[in-house]
């Protein structure tokens, strides 16, 4: 069945996967956390049992061993369900941008587009006004400098 799908390119395939492994994930986490609650417990058992019986060790220095209550468990459990149901949640969200919210972002980009090529024409226009001012300034110059050469033959 899964090799007939190899060709599917909608992204069925790619989903069923990741859903799929989100699943083994949360529940390999379950097993691994009641695992390590019961196996932490078995442990400290045998340090203790393991412990010569003829030293005597004061009251107060002798590690207990650690029991594992029922609400502890079932709030380990209540948090790992959380965290299933919030991968499930992931998983179940769409791959791709939804319609509107792309078409959006398009309008959005053609909107920057025309604001940068009105910034580019008002640029040029006023690279062209700058040179125009820049050329009247320089003829004005030129116009003084004539003046004041008019007024110096005409003084003298």
């Amino acid at each position: 069945m899964a090799g007939s799908n190899v060709g599917n390119l909608d992204g069925s395939i790619v989903r069923w996967g990741f859903e799929n492994l989100v699943k083994v994930v949360t529940a390999l986490i379950k097993l691994f956390s009641f695992f390590k609650l019961f196996i932490s417990s078995r442990a400290l058992r045998r340090l203790e049992n393991a412990r010569p019986s003829t030293v005597a060790v004061p009251a107060a220095e002798k590690p207990q061993p650690r029991t594992i209550s029922a609400d502890e468990m079932s709030a380990c459990l209540q948090r790992i369900e959380n965290l299933e149901s919030v991968c499930n949640h992931l998983a179940s969200k769409p791959p791709e941008m939804p319609e509107d919210k792309e078409q959006q972002l398009l309008n959005s980009f053609e909107r920057i587009r025309s604001i940068e090529a009105d910034l580019e024409r008002t640029k040029r226009a006023l690279h062209a006004t700058v040179a125009k001012q820049n050329s009247l300034a320089e003829t004005l110059e030129a116009v003084q400098e004539s003046s004041r050469v008019k007024r110096r033959l005409f003084c003298s």
